[in-house]
């Protein structure tokens, strides 16, 4: 989710977005439920910027954080004038330093992928080696040669002149179809300092609201623990996006070997390191990217990072009982070939928490993604990451968990 990076296409610089998140909007919905919905979604991912695509009686709105452009939203457009069947392909696309992977199904993109060369390369193999389908296009006529694979010409892509392909301010595109964006007001209304000094009275009237209710759940729980009814545990449930979105950033750090890659640590920030007695050129494009953020020491050393994207997802975990919960994190080391370390067993008001670590030995982004997909809608939050890289190969991941469950099975 908003992997962003700097190309060229035949020597023409762009940035290009890709894995945005998407909002679809049925549009007979009523605005004030579009404009409520879309900002929550973009308040909650830090997106100001964003593409509508049309989509039979959707609305699709694909957010980012960035004048980037997406090849996403023009590839789906150009599939939908093909038949290249319903059965699963990966769309392949060289550029300049790069090749772009899109897996297809059924003339929309599911994920998308951005390689350097060797890595591209490599992972090309890897397909071969699965027979999966792939339909390969050059983004220019002077674009990287991929060497034995036979190109079928240029991509319906575009660059320079993207035009509604490109990422626009968000409330400009909300205001073109009638929604609503705070900041139209501040335009509208011609004198700033009201109206901010309204929203800061609004924010300290939502920030007094929160202090109510966090006072009335700490009586609420108060209560509970007089009259010894244990207050219901609550977990969080985020470890699969989080996983699934670690294995992005997983890729992303693959790109920088040739900087000297040596780690890469994923917690309420991603942070990307290494350190290469050349001058770091790729980890200085990237900072060009907000919101990435670069450091430089003594010695070569870089240090890339950013705030993550994945918010919490607090739930109870009535369904998931402490036997149930102990034997899938088994499972969960056995299906990943992964050292497990269970750290600490803990009783806690209305439940159990259960501390616990897989160590990934030589990992893929690909075993990120399979962990992540058995994570979905289970009781683990992922409290850190670490993944480290030597001699051009990812040689460890750690990642450290917690789970919330009741006491016993049910």
């Amino acid at each position: 989710m908003f992997n962003e990076i700097s190309e060229s296409i035949d020597g023409h610089p762009f940035t290009l977005a890709y894995n945005a998140r998407q909002v679809s909007v049925e549009r007979q919905t009523s605005r004030g439920l579009r404009s409520r919905h879309l900002r929550r979604v973009a308040r909650m991912h830090q997106a100001r910027y964003g593409i509508l695509v049309r989509d039979g009686d959707h609305d699709v709105w694909f957010l980012g954080r960035s004048k980037a452009i997406s090849f996403q939203t023009q590839l789906e457009g150009w599939l939908r004038t093909k038949d290249f069947g319903k059965d699963p392909f990966v769309l392949v696309i060289t550029l300049d330093h790069a090749v772009y992977f899109a897996e297809v199904v059924e003339g929309y993109i599911d994920t998308e992928t951005v390689l350097v060369e060797e890595a591209a390369l490599e992972n090309l193999q890897t397909l071969a080696n699965a027979a999966t389908p792939l339909r390969r296009f050059a983004g220019g006529r002077n674009t990287l040669q991929l060497g034995g694979h036979q190109l079928e010409g240029l991509a319906p892509v575009k660059v320079a002149r993207a035009g509604t392909h490109r990422y626009r301010l968000l409330f400009f595109l909300m205001a073109r179809q009638g929604l609503y964006h705070p900041v139209q007001a501040l335009l509208m209304a011609g004198v700033l300092v009201p109206l901010l000094t309204a929203g800061i009275g609004y924010q300290r009237y939502e920030d007094r609201l929160a202090r109510i209710a966090q006072e009335l759940r700490l009586k609420q729980q108060q209560m509970q623990q007089q009259v010894g009814v244990p207050a219901p545990l609550k977990t969080d449930f985020s470890a699969a996006p989080k996983v699934i979105e670690l294995s992005d950033y997983f890729i992303l750090a693959e790109q920088f070997y040739s900087s000297g890659l040596a780690s890469l640590q994923y917690a309420r920030t991603v942070t990307i390191a290494g350190a290469t007695p050349e001058y770091p050129q790729q980890p200085v494009r990237m900072a060009a990217v907000p919101p990435w953020t670069l450091e430089l020491a003594a010695g070569g050393a870089w240090t890339l990072s950013r705030e993550t994207g994945v918010p919490g997802d607090l739930r109870s975990p009535e369904a998931f009982g402490r036997f149930r919960v102990l034997e899938h994190i088994h499972a969960l080391a056995a299906h990943a070939g992964a050292g497990l370390a269970i750290s600490g067993v803990a009783q806690h008001p209305g439940g159990v928490r259960i501390e616990f670590a897989l160590r990934l030995f030589h990992p893929r982004a690909s075993h990120l993604r399979s962990l992540g997909k058995m994570l979905a809608d289970r009781p683990y939050e992922l409290k850190g990451a670490q993944c480290d890289f030597a001699d051009w190969e990812p040689k460890q991941c750690d990642l450290q968990f917690s789970a919330g469950t009741v006491e016993e099975d049910t």
